[in-house]
This record gives structure tokens, sequence and C-alpha cells, in this order.
């Protein structure tokens, strides 16, 4: 079980020692002085955080209210060392979850973190079905429940996003998911792919559209659907690091109000990035410490879903072709938990479509799949490192025992024509299947 996020805001060296103490192991706990204290909220996404009322030449009051407008469901225990009854009757009227006194009494701390840490919040569920291309967020997994979670803790924060996965992950889909729940789901959902804008002279295009979404437009509620809402950008790895960076600058001068001319500060800009280098680089550049990065987990992550998501695809696919399947081979299904997925969701998707296309029975067998050596090597290989027998004896067995059955599938198990497409002599065939134990599933 996911241990809960909690954040503490402490100058006091002492003070958080005695904290952490009480806290135990229990926890994920990360603690930073009060200057850091709402950056580190807006990226940390703590359950609950802690927050010392006796901060030197800060006020711990207006400290709160930024991480309440951050978010408005966060849970904060507010500790002071003062005996002065007018910050607690402040605190209570702020909304401030608890309000305790130092010395903190371990046991009664350690209640009030239990009691507001087992609260159930009253959500509505995020509306997913009318956003396209998100059937791979099916599933039960502890990857996408804390995907799930993450998205839902920052519906509520007016912060630009950075969304974080490899390819064949459909990025978009989750931008959506955010707009469609958000703040500003009145407003357009707007998609950039900053590819169209790598040509040599198309910068100044780029700009343009730019500035012309995120202006700042004067009416009431009957121009909301008129103008953008949420922003997503694609493609970034496509652009000079020189443009890349530009762009992210302009973004987080613009969050600073340090840019002249009216931006429209509530559109939020979502931007997807799949190089792993691209993304260390603008963090140590500064250039999107303001952003919200979410990590979308990779299909490897989650492999307990796959049969969900093979199920979901064939039922997608099946309404569109008019088609009757009813399931996948358990054959198929074991391949596909061991193969590493490179191309994540969008490769499974892919095989599952050519797979529902090719299948003339209710049940898609190995014969349906274009499956082709590079499938049968990665298989064997990731078989190999399951087990650890990385032996060139077993490798061979098992890539032949793989390779062979692909070959009997895709030839309805007629062993005089499997023999022939490889080449080799039927008796010599016949044995060695036998020795490999490879037989006919029904």
């Amino acid at each position: 079980m996911q241990k809960k996020k909690i954040l503490i805001i402490e100058d006091d060296p002492k003070a958080l020692s005695s904290i952490i103490d009480i806290l135990g192991k229990d926890f994920e706990v990360k603690s930073v002085a009060a200057g850091e204290g709402v950056s580190e909220a807006a990226s940390f996404l703590p359950h609950l955080v802690i927050l010392d009322n006796d901060i030197k030449d800060r006020d711990g009051f207006e400290l709160y209210r930024k991480l309440r407008r951050l978010s408005s469901k966060l849970k904060v225990i507010m500790i002071s060392g003062s005996s002065n009854v007018a910050p607690a009757v402040t605190a209570a009227k702020l909304g401030v979850n608890d309000y305790l006194m130092k010395p903190l009494v371990p046991k009664t701390f350690n209640e009030s973190i239990k009691k507001l840490l087992a609260e159930e919040e009253v959500r509505p569920s995020l509306i997913i079905t009318e956003v396209s291309g998100a059937e791979w967020l099916k599933g039960t997994s502890h990857s996408i429940e804390t995907l799930f979670r993450n998205i839902e803790s920052v519906l509520g924060i007016n912060s630009d996003i950075i969304l974080f996965g490899e390819k064949g992950i459909n990025k978009a889909s989750i931008a959506e998911i955010i707009h469609v729940n958000g703040l500003k789901r009145r407003r357009k959902f707007v998609k950039l792919d900053l590819l169209s804008f790598k040509r040599e002279g198309t910068e100044s295009y780029f700009w343009g559209s730019l500035q012309e979404l995120l202006q700042e437009r004067q009416g009431g509620l009957d121009i909301e659907e008129e103008v953008c809402g949420t922003l997503f950008l694609s493609g970034i790895e496509s652009l000079s690091d020189h443009f890349a960076q530009s762009i992210f600058k302009y973004l987080k001068e613009r969050k600073e109000k340090t840019l002249e001319g009216k931006l429209d500060k509530d559109i939020r800009v979502i931007i997807s990035i799949e190089d792993t280098s691209k993304l260390i680089s603008l963090e140590k550049s500064g250039l999107i410490s303001n952003f919200v990065r979410l990590d979308l987990p990779a299909l490897r992550e989650r492999k307990e879903d796959i049969p969900i998501l093979i199920n979901s695809y064939i039922k997608k696919f099946s309404d569109q072709y008019s088609k009757s399947i009813s399931g996948i081979s358990g054959d198929i299904l074991e391949l596909f938990i061991v193969y590493n997925w490179q191309g994540n969701y969008e490769e499974l998707e892919s095989l599952i479509k050519i797979a529902v296309l090719n299948a003339v029975e209710d049940m898609i067998s190995i014969k349906n799949l274009p499956m082709d050596f590079k499938f049968v090597v990665d298989t064997s290989l990731e078989e190999a490192f399951s087990t650890g027998d990385l032996r060139l004896e077993s490798l061979r067995r098992d890539f032949e025992s793989n390779f062979f059955s692909v070959i009997l599938e895709k030839t309805d198990w007629d062993e005089a024509k499997a023999s022939q497409m490889l080449d080799i002599p039927r008796n010599v065939f016949s044995e060695r299947i036998k020795e490999l134990g490879i037989t006919q599933r029904k």
C-alpha cells in the first residue's frame, strides 16, 4: 500500500526533528523551509501539510492562504507555541483543519493525522468517457490509481503542467481529461503540435498564435466557450534547444506577471515531454520550476492491467468493424505479459486492431497477429531476464520454443508446411518440437 505523503513546513531544526520523530516511518515525509512551502506543495502533491505558525519574519496565516489557493482540498494541521487564543480563532475562521499547541503531544498529534487522512473526500468521478483515446487508462494497478489521484490533485490548482511519458502514450487524452474536469471546462481545449513550427521561418507564426490564444478577453460567460481554457503543446522535442527554452521562459514570465501586455493567467498550459535528457536539461535551467509534473506510467509498469486493456481494445475494434470477437488465446496473453512493450499502449492497440481485422473465429490466436522476428527475440530475452537464466543453451531453447510456436500457429499446426517455411527436414522439425514440449493448445 502506498504511503501517504506529508509535507512539513518548518524553519526550526529542533521542532522539525520532533515532528519527524513522532511521525515515524509510516508516511512519505518531506520537509522544507517556509519560503519553499508553496512551490514544494505544488510539485510534491502531499495528502497533508503540517505548518508551523511560528515562522520568523513571515505570516503563517498568509502562507496558509497561499496553500489554500493552490488547492482548496489540501488538508493542513497548524502548530504554534503561542498560548494566545486569538491565533487559534483566526485559524478556525480560515478553515485550518486542526490547530495544535506546542510542545506536541504524540498521541493527540497522531490521532489528528489519522483522522484527517482517513476522511473520504467526496469528489465527482473524473469525466473520461467523452475523451477520445483514453482506453489505455482502464485498469486497477497501483500505477494507474496513482495517476488518477495525481490528476485529481491538480484539478483545483491553476498551474501549468508537464506531462512526462514515453512514446506510445496518449498524452493528449490526459491533457483533455484535465481540461474537462478542471476549472475552465466551459472554455475550449486547444492543441498545438510544435512540429508544425519546426521549419525555418515559422517561429513568428508560432509566437503570434501563442499570444493570440493566451490573450485576455473582455466579456462575461457568454464568450467563455469561444476562448482558450487549456492549451496543450506537443512535439517540444522537435524544436531546437534555443526555441524550446524560449517558450518555457515566456510561459514562466507570464505566470510571474513580468511580461508586458494583458495575458490571461487563468489559461492552463500543458506541455508533453518524451525525451528524458530534454526534461533534465529544463529542470536544471529552472525554466519549469513553476510547472507541476505528472509522470505517465509505461505499459510495462502495469502489466497486471494488460488483460483489461486487451478486452477494451477488442471491444473497441469489434464494434468498429462489426466483428464478434470474445477474447484472446492464453498463449498470446502469456507472450504479451512477458513482452517489453517499447511502443507502449499504441503498440498494443495496433496489434489488437490488426488481430481483430484478421480474425475469422470468435477467439484471437497467434496466427491473427503480425508478430515478427524481433517480437520473438524480445519475448525470449524478457523470459530469460525474468528467470535469471541467461545461458546460451537456455536462450536458444526459449527462442526456438517461441519461434516454432508462432510458425505452427500461423500454419494451423501443419508440421509439413511449417518445416518447409523454415527449410528444415520434416522429421528433424517434428523431433525438435517434441524435445521442446511444444503442443497445440485447444
